[in-house]
């Protein structure tokens, strides 16, 4: 998606990749990467749930840290042996170790 002009401001804001709004207050989209910060911080957003397993963006995760956004982190393998793991809270699983995003 292309930059577009925020009607919010005068910034130029960058949406994430395939970002939709599902239904009202219920967005979704590719993974948040520190150039669309500008543009989720216009969101106002209060929980932010990610299925994935690459690695978060230091910047998106102080961002969260620093908006007081619950973030759900949902880590999952490509393995069929190894089951869905959800974290919620302060508390991020990435690959074989934790991080504390508070």
């Amino acid at each position: 998606m292309l930059s577009k002009a925020s009607i919010w401001s005068n910034n130029v804001v960058n949406p994430p990749k395939l970002f939709e709004l599902v239904s009202s207050h219920l967005y979704r989209s590719n993974m948040i990467t520190g150039n669309n910060i500008d543009f989720i911080e216009s969101l106002h957003l209060k929980t932010i749930v990610y299925i994935g397993n690459s690695p978060v963006e230091d910047a998106v995760l102080g961002f969260i840290r620093a908006r007081g956004i619950r973030f759900v982190c949902a880590h999952f393998s490509l393995s069929r042996s190894t089951p869905l793991t959800i974290r919620s809270g302060p508390l991020q699983k990435i690959g074989n170790r934790s991080r504390t995003i508070r």
